[in-house]
C-alpha cells in the first residue's frame, strides 16, 4: 500500500483536525506549491490509467476500422462473386440462346434441291417440339420431282438478331433474326431480306427453335440473271474498238 505522509494542521472543524496527505509517490503534491501558485490544484493526474485509457480507445478505433473494412471487402467480394457467377452464368446462357436463333434461321432457308434429304436433315437438327418436326414432315413430303430437277439452292446469311426475352430458369428465349436469303437457279437469282421472330428453347444441350414467325413482307434485294450465265444473243453489235484504232476501208470495187 502506498505509504501517506500527514502534513502540518491547515485547520480545524470542531475538535478534529484537518491535515492534506500526498501520495509520496508523486513527483508534486499540494504543499510544493509556490507562493506565486494560484489556489490549489487539481489531484495529480494518473498518468498511467491516462495511457491505459488511450491505449484501449486506439485498440477500440483498430477493431472497429479493421470490421469496417472486412465488411466493405465482403460486400465488394459478394458483388464481383456476383458478377463473375451469377451474372456470367445469364450472360453465357444469353449468348448461347442467341447464337442458337441465328444457326435455327440459316438452317431453316438453305436448302439445296440436288439434295433434298441432306437439307431437311440439316433444318431438323435445329428445331425441337412436335409442331415443329409435323410442319417439316409434311413440307419434306411434299417435295415434287419437277422440285428436285430445277437444280435450285437458297442460302442465307444473318446480318442482325437480338433477344426479346429471355428465361434462365425455364431455357427458353425469344428472338428477332434478320437474313438476307438469296435464291439461285442455273440462270436467274433472286436476293431478299426477310426478318423472323423465333421462339428458341434448349435441348440436350443446344439452343433450337420451337416456333418461327415472319414479320412483315420480304425485302427486295434484285433478281434478275445471273451474269455469265447467258450467251448474247445473235446480231448484238460488236464491241468497239479501242480507242486511236479505225475500221481498215473497204477495197474499192473494180471499175470504180
Amino acid at each position: 500500500m502506498t505509504p501517506r505522509v500527514p502534513l502540518a494542521p491547515v485547520g480545524t472543524v470542531g475538535n478534529e483536525t484537518i491535515s492534506r496527505v500526498f501520495d509520496v509517490t508523486s513527483s508534486t503534491s499540494w504543499a510544493d506549491r509556490g507562493p506565486d501558485d494560484n489556489g490549489p490544484s487539481e489531484p495529480p493526474y494518473d498518468t498511467r490509467r491516462g495511457r491505459g485509457s488511450s491505449a484501449t480507445t486506439a485498440l477500440v478505433a483498430a477493431i472497429v476500422a479493421a470490421v469496417v473494412a472486412l465488411g466493405a471487402a465482403g460486400w465488394f467480394g459478394y458483388g464481383w462473386i456476383h458478377a463473375l457467377v451469377v451474372d456470367k452464368g445469364t450472360a453465357d446462357v444469353r449468348d448461347d440462346a442467341l447464337a442458337g436463333a441465328q444457326q435455327a434461321a440459316i438452317n431453316l432457308n438453305t436448302v439445296d434441291s440436288g439434295d433434298f434429304e441432306a437439307s431437311f436433315e440439316n433444318m431438323r437438327s435445329s428445331i425441337v417440339g412436335d409442331e415443329m418436326n409435323r410442319d417439316l414432315d409434311a413440307t419434306e413430303a411434299g417435295i415434287t420431282d419437277e422440285l428436285r430437277q430445277q437444280g435450285g439452292t437458297s442460302t442465307a446469311e444473318v446480318v442482325g438478331s437480338t433477344l426479346t426475352e429471355l428465361d434462365t430458369d425455364g431455357r427458353t428465349a425469344t428472338a428477332l433474326v434478320v437474313i438476307e436469303q438469296t435464291m439461285t437457279w442455273p440462270e436467274q437469282y433472286r436476293a431478299s431480306r426477310i426478318t423472323m421472330r423465333l421462339g428458341v428453347q434448349e435441348d440436350g444441350g443446344t439452343w433450337k427453335a420451337a416456333s418461327v414467325e415472319p414479320i412483315g413482307v420480304p425485302v427486295d434485294l434484285g433478281s434478275g440473271p445471273i451474269p455469265g450465265s447467258e450467251p448474247a444473243p445473235e446480231g448484238e453489235a460488236q464491241p468497239e474498238q479501242p480507242d486511236g484504232e479505225q475500221q481498215p476501208e473497204p477495197a474499192p470495187a473494180p471499175g470504180g
